[in-house]
């Protein structure tokens, strides 16, 4: 044995009681399946593209409703009425603003937004059980974060081998169908 064979020796750990349990041992929900470029080792069913799709046109339909009344209400009532930048300024940032508060409310107070429940549709993590009210107030933050990219976080769920968006990523959390 040379030199060098003797020092990779002596700095190799032996590890001779190492037990892993069976694939077959462990619960349907901790099997590990084998994927390829991601960290995500659970076997999720996440919901078909075409009922998340019908529950957000049903949140945007709600939210423009609510951002036009808020709208009529305010420049009925006000003197002054902004025109050009200052316009098209607010035509965006309101719906928007009324966006984000609208899912971290629904989403951070409580389990399931009456949309989700007309759709079937139910948030677990990806652990299999229903997230902790921080982590859906999280997914609300992140859904911001994916919408303001100008949408590549929800249209990434299209490119996804698993069709998880950029929010369901960051807070290990999907849309099942219940």
């Amino acid at each position: 044995m040379n030199e060098a064979e003797e020092s990779e020796a002596s700095v190799t750990p032996q590890l001779a009681s190492v037990c892993l349990d069976s694939p077959a041992e462990l619960p349907d929900w901790a099997r590990i399946t084998k994927r390829t470029n991601t960290n995500l080792l659970l076997p999720i069913q996440v919901a078909p593209i075409a009922p998340r799709l019908l529950c957000g046109i049903m949140d945007a339909i709600l939210v423009l409703t609510a951002a036009a009344l808020f709208s009529l209400i305010v420049l009925s009532m006000a003197k002054f009425v902004p025109q050009g930048k200052a316009a098209t300024a607010i035509a965006v940032l309101l719906p928007a603003f009324f966006w984000a508060v609208y899912h971290y409310v629904f989403s951070g107070f409580r389990r399931s937004h009456s949309r989700m429940l007309m759709a079937q549709l139910e948030l677990s993590s990806f652990e299999g059980c229903i997230p902790a009210r921080r982590t859906r107030a999280t997914r609300a933050a992140a859904m911001v974060l994916s919408c303001a990219s100008l949408g590549l976080g929800f249209a990434w769920a299209m490119l996804d081998e698993d069709s998880l968006g950029w929010h369901d990523r960051i807070t290990r959390t999907y849309l099942r169908q219940s």
